[in-house]
């Protein structure tokens, strides 16, 4: 036999790690939209459990990213913009929104899927507690949450016939650098903190920790869940409030 060249031994490490990992039935892919939740430790857990690989990772996170951005023709802000009313948003304004927050999630899942499917693997979409009992000065945001959480359940059901699960988690107020930096802001931050502490029953945001936790409960354990909906809200939907918004009688 020949001596091996140089370049033969690299075009066949190139190839080798090129082939896909089908073979292996107990390796899925576990796709966690706003994965930016969960904390290292948690990500890295999902990666060592073998029946869920880490989300869209890696050199496949940089082809789903490109196409995405081939469709949307912009790159994908992690963001929100703050609270208004609704004669504050143009269409315009929506429109971007919509694409943040909805379109952004619909791509990841289209292009996430071919590899979900061959893996058995799930989907783990983050929507928001607001996008079922609403919230002032948000409708626009309100509403593409809401279009999360439908996206869910739809897509649950199409995607059943290939055992890929499809499941989402709606946080109330979760302490995260976002959150941090807008207090930051806000002149008198402490007590802006402590309303929105107050909105859970249990009297403190929630962490990501907390949410990385849920992530991999429906990621490894929750086999049998499918098109569900998580409230990770300490239940801040509960309970009767001081709710009037008309204007006191003069």
């Amino acid at each position: 036999m020949g001596k091996i060249s140089d370049k033969d031994k690299k075009n066949r490490i190139k190839n080798k790690k090129q082939k896909p990992k089908t073979k292996d039935k107990q390796a899925r892919f576990v796709d966690v939209q706003d994965a930016e939740l969960l904390s290292k430790d948690q990500l890295k857990r999902i990666k060592q459990n073998r029946t869920c690989a880490t989300r869209v990772s890696g050199k496949r996170k940089h082809k789903l990213l490109k196409r995405i951005r081939h469709q949307q023709k912009e790159k994908i802000r992690m963001d929100n913009p703050p609270p208004h009313p609704i004669d504050e948003f143009s269409a315009e304004d929506f429109r971007k929104l919509i694409d943040l927050n909805v379109v952004s999630y619909f791509l990841f899942s289209k292009y996430a899927l071919p590899y979900l499917r061959l893996t058995e693997g799930s989907i783990i979409n983050i929507s928001s507690l607001v996008g079922n009992i609403g919230q002032g000065q948000a409708v626009t945001y309100c509403a593409t949450k809401g279009a999360i959480t439908s996206m869910t359940k739809a897509l649950a059901i199409d995607e059943a016939k290939y055992n890929v699960r499809v499941n989402s988690i709606s946080p109330s107020n979760i302490w995260t650098p976002l959150f941090d930096s807008y207090l930051k802001t806000c002149p008198e931050s402490e007590e802006v903190k402590k309303g929105f502490e107050n909105n859970q029953l249990l009297g403190r945001f929630g962490t990501i920790q907390e949410i990385g936790q849920a992530c991999l409960f429906l990621a490894a354990d929750a086999t049998f869940c499918t098109g569900i909906e998580i409230n990770m809200s300490a239940g801040a939907e509960l309970n009767y409030a001081n709710k009037n918004m008309r204007p006191k009688a003069s």
